[in-house]
């Protein structure tokens, strides 16, 4: 199928927005928090994430994201 996603941060908001495709062959889901159309979903994140490390992927129906925490800076005590 061709799920329709978005991945973002701002914030610490992750987002992720798309669009699924109506689906004619019911399988055997008991439920589905998404049936069909667009959606948007938004999580507040506990703490900093490094952005530039951030991986998501998209397999067998699952979105997998991955944001390793931001390293605290260290700043020398005199």
């Amino acid at each position: 199928r061709d799920e329709q996603l978005s991945v973002s941060i701002t914030d610490r908001l992750l987002t992720v927005t798309g669009v699924r495709p109506s689906v004619v062959h019911r399988g055997a889901f008991h439920q589905m928090e998404i049936q069909y159309g667009a959606f948007q979903a938004e999580v507040r994140l506990p703490t900093s994430v490094d952005e530039g490390s951030i991986e998501a992927s998209y397999t067998d129906g699952f979105l997998t994201v991955v944001m390793p925490k931001r390293k605290a800076l260290r700043v020398p005590v005199r």
